[in-house]
């Protein structure tokens, strides 16, 4: 039986309290008052600020070309919503999620990425669920995003997570250059979390 959203009750986030959480037996969460928060003795989940632009704008090169897809006032505007969470190893960000207020109780998961070097290790799928988690907390009850029809492992992702298609968008990402015209179709999703 497929589920309709992902159950989350198992994942705690309060801001008032320290917790030591073991989530698949890998990570270890920890929370306290500086939105400071540890998956292992090396790596941490932080807020992203406008300091980390620049190191998620080169990760994002690695998909999307030597400009990045989305601009430096983009970005700014994203992460100035306070929704945005980042994976780091030391002060090096290994992996993102930037999501994006749509209205009360919706929002847009803006660009989900992790360095080509750190994939297949369950940062992705660690940062989206947290910071679904963090938004859902705040009353956000619907999550979208756009993802290429090309990029199997993110919907592979998604899928597992709850999200459904809605629609297909042709020529979505109009302004990527790539060899496979393919690449520039996207699928809609959506994640209803009530």
């Amino acid at each position: 039986m497929e589920k309709n959203y992902y159950n989350y009750n198992n994942y705690p986030y309060n801001n008032n309290y320290n917790y030591n959480y073991n989530y698949n037996n890998n990570y270890n969460f920890y929370n306290n008052y500086n939105n400071f928060y540890t998956l292992n003795q090396n790596s941490q989940i932080t807020l992203v600020t406008l300091n980390d632009i620049s190191q998620i704008n080169y990760i994002s090169t690695k998909y999307w070309g030597k400009d990045g897809y989305y601009t430096y006032n983009e970005l700014k505007n994203v992460i100035c919503q306070n929704l945005s969470f980042c994976i780091k190893i030391k002060y090096e960000i290994i992996g993102f999620c930037l999501m994006k207020m749509l209205n009360d109780i919706e929002c847009e998961i803006y660009l989900l990425a992790v360095k080509p070097e750190y994939i297949n290790m369950k940062f992705g799928q660690t940062i989206l669920i947290f910071s679904i988690k963090n938004a859902s907390n705040i009353g956000i009850k619907i999550f979208k995003l756009h993802v290429s029809i090309t990029n199997f492992p993110a919907m592979h992702l998604y899928k597992k997570l709850g999200f459904k298609t809605i629609k297909f968008i042709k020529n979505y990402y109009k302004t990527l250059i790539t060899n496979n015209e393919k690449d520039k179709d996207a699928y809609e999703m959506f994640l209803a979390t009530f």
